[in-house]
Order: C-alpha cells, then structure tokens, then sequence
C-alpha cells in the first residue's frame, strides 16, 4: 500500500484551476484536485531502515570526492522549461518526473520547476506520486499517475490526492465506485503504441456505463506517440488522425498526445496539454539535428591512479584489450555500480580537461580504464575530474556507445552518485 511507502502525516492541499486551449475545438479546463479531507494520519509502526547512500543525507565526515559526482544545473533545468513554455503559447505543460525524475532527484527538480510555475507532475507508480506529495506539503499541484491504480488501494490514492491514468475498466471500475464520490481521472487511449490504453470503441463503452460516466471526472483523454522522436515518420500523423478520431466519439474533455519529442512535431500535436520530461533535462528532442535545449546532467568521477604499462599488456577483466604500445591507463572511480553502464566497454571515451581519452578494457563494477598517453602529465595526478557524460563528452554520444537511448543512460547513473545542485532555479 501506498502508506506503507511514505512517512504518515502532512496534509496535502491541491491546486488551482488552469484553462488551456486546444487546438480546433472549444476551449478545455484541465482542474487540479483539491486537497483530501482525511489525510493520513501518524502511526508507531515501526519499519527497517537502510544507510542513506552518498550524496542522499549522509552524515559521516567524508568530504572528499571519492566516486563519481552528477552536477545538476538548476539554472539549465529552469531555462528548458521556459523554452518549452514558450513554443506551447497557451498550451499547458506537465513535467514528467518518473523514476526520481530520470535519476536526478524528484524533490529537488519538482521543487524547481514549481517555482518556475509548473503545477502539473507526472509520475509512473503511486509510491512516487506519494513520496511527491508528502515533499510538496502545502503546495498546490496535482499529480498524475501515469501507470494507474496499479493494484494499490483506492483510499491510498485519494489520501495522497493522487489521480491515475486510467487505462483498463478494472481500474475504471475501482476508481469511479470509490466512497460514492466523483473522482478526477485522465484516460489513455491506444492510437498505435499497442501498450497501455483503451482502444476507441473500448473507451466509448466505458463511458456509456452510467456508473463509471457518473464517478469519474475525466481531465483530459491522453495517447502516446510511437515515433516522435522521427519527425518524417508517417506513424506520427497516423496516430495524430486515430486521436483525432478518437476525441470526435468521445465526450469533450482536455486532451494530450505529445511527449517531449512529439512537442517538436508542431502545434498540431499539442493540443491542451504536453507531457515532457527528457527535454527538460537537456536530452535532444530531435536526434540528428542540433539539440535546442542547454545542458542540465554532467556526470564526472576522479582518477584514482595512473600506471605506465607495457606494450602487449592486456586491461582488465577478462583481458578484452591489448596494448599496441608502451601506453598510460588512468584507473577512474566510475563503473556499472553507477551507472556506467558495462556496454560502453573499449567503445566509450572520457575527457579530462579538453582532452578525449578512449575507455580500454571492460567497464568494471566499481572502475573504468582510460589510455591517457596523449594526455599531458600535469592533468592526470589522482584526484582530477574526468568528464564521463556531458560537459566534454554530450550524453547523445554516450548514448550512442551503449546502443541505446540517452534517458536510459539518465535514469541509471544516480543509484550512488554523490548529486550536487548548482545554478538558481
């Protein structure tokens, strides 16, 4: 249960009202929840606790910087926000902050964004939607949870003012026949991604069900795109035309189609609502083209040792590298424990200062391996920061070593990374 995830206590009041308009239809009202009028109340259960990891209150006296370090540019976060406020005019944004906000901290990026106006959070489970709640205290934002009720209880959902993405009738059901009240809820509709959703001709029969239609609110109808990431692709206005469709037979509410790729596709896909997340922590919208969006991630770690190794040596693990020359390996505080992630093994490169250096030998749990020998001497005592993603090496390329997409990458390297939050927000 949701309660059992989050300390008890706190009452948690709602938000405003925030009208937004959607493109061809009649101005929309996507309402925020009021607070709950029985908030959780403190119990003596007691519950296991675990250390805090670096980084994340711990209260030992290490001050030096033993591992790997994540600078958090607040001021960046702040500006992508901004942009993207700016290209939606009155379309409204919801910030995605999933998965502790892709890794970088959900309470210190939600925090931000507030202030900078946001009142709509997206999350994926329930206990971080009420982790978020509980962090908020009085501040008024609603918080949608993208995977739905996902079998937690109801009066867990409504205690932390929480509202699901609905997306099969069993929650539907549970959620509308909640303590006979009317209850706020968003719809996912399917329009091709074959994942979470109803498809139309579903979504019209739930809605003809009087005691669901009676007991829900439905905020906005929601789909989600496959291929927003490729602009040219005729999946994309496949999709926008199935919604469209869709939205025509279904009673008139909000609606939300773009995610932060799909933002970039035009104002077409916008209609009253936005869903952005890896866009407002700096990952590019529009792969192959020039990302509009500033930096927010950095990821370093220090040397630990350089080692003058001979020619034929081999590095590492399982010896997958040999040495075709005398070479300078510099042994890095950074592996897969924290997120770098093994398959950047003798693919990726760091950079110490300016200068590039290709990761040799297979990324270990705890270190990596970098030939340093064209790097100059002055630059490679122990302690020195090497740049393992961002700053001179941009998670885009990163992402391209690994094989996979650059959010990936986000969402692993926070796990024990000490995080250091710089620049207003």
């Amino acid at each position: 249960m949701i309660k059992q995830a989050v300390e008890r206590g706190g009452y948690f009041p709602a938000a405003d009202v925030v009208s937004r308009h959607r493109p061809s239809h009649p101005q929309r009202t996507i309402r925020l929840e009021r607070a709950p009028e029985h908030p959780p109340q403190p119990t003596n259960e007691k519950r296991p606790t675990t250390p805090p990891m670096p980084g994340r209150g711990i209260t030992a006296s290490f001050h030096a910087i033993s591992g790997p370090v994540i600078d958090v540019n607040l001021s960046a976060l702040s500006s992508n926000y901004h942009f993207l406020r700016t290209m939606l005019g009155r379309t409204e944004l919801a910030a995605v902050i999933k998965a502790d906000a892709y890794g970088l901290g959900m309470v210190h990026i939600a925090e931000t964004l507030y202030r900078q106006g946001c009142r709509i959070f997206m999350v994926a489970q329930p206990e971080e939607g009420a982790c978020l709640r509980r962090a908020m205290g009085k501040r008024r934002a609603a918080i949608y949870v993208l995977n739905g009720l996902s079998l937690c209880s109801p009066a867990d959902f409504a205690a932390y003012d929480l509202i699901p993405v609905i997306s099969n009738r069993r929650d539907a059901e549970i959620w509308a026949g909640h303590d006979r009240r009317i209850r706020p809820a968003a719809i996912q509709l399917e329009t091709g991604l074959n994942r979470l959703g109803f498809k139309p001709e579903e979504a019209l029969r739930l809605i003809e069900d009087a005691d669901i239609r009676n007991g829900l609110d439905v905020r906005f109808w929601m789909s989600h795109l496959a291929c927003a990431e490729v602009p040219g692709s005729d999946f994309n206005l496949m999709q926008l035309q199935n919604f469209r469709q869709a939205l025509a037979s279904l009673p008139d509410a909000a609606a939300s189609l773009a995610n932060s790729a799909g933002t970039f596709l035009g104002r077409d896909y916008h209609f009253d609502l936005v869903r952005t997340g890896s866009a407002l922590y700096g990952v590019n919208p529009r792969p192959g083209q020039a990302n509009p969006m500033r930096e927010v991630v950095r990821m370093r770690a220090p040397i630990l040792q350089v080692n003058d190794t001979p020619a034929g040596a081999g590095i590492g693990y399982g010896l997958t590298v040999r040495l075709e020359r005398p070479s300078r390996i510099a042994v890095i505080a950074a592996g897969y424990a924290d997120g770098y992630m093994r398959s950047l093994s003798n693919r990726a490169e760091v950079a110490i200062g300016r200068h590039r250096a290709p990761v040799v030998g297979r990324v270990s749990m705890d270190v990596i391996m970098a030939d340093v020998t064209d790097i100059p001497d002055h630059l490679l005592r122990p302690g020195k920061m090497a740049d393992l993603i961002g700053g001179n090496v941009p998670l885009e390329e990163v992402a391209d070593w690994a094989d996979t997409a650059p959010f990936e990458i986000l969402t692993g390297i926070g796990k024990r990374s000490r995080i250091i939050y710089t620049g207003e927000g």
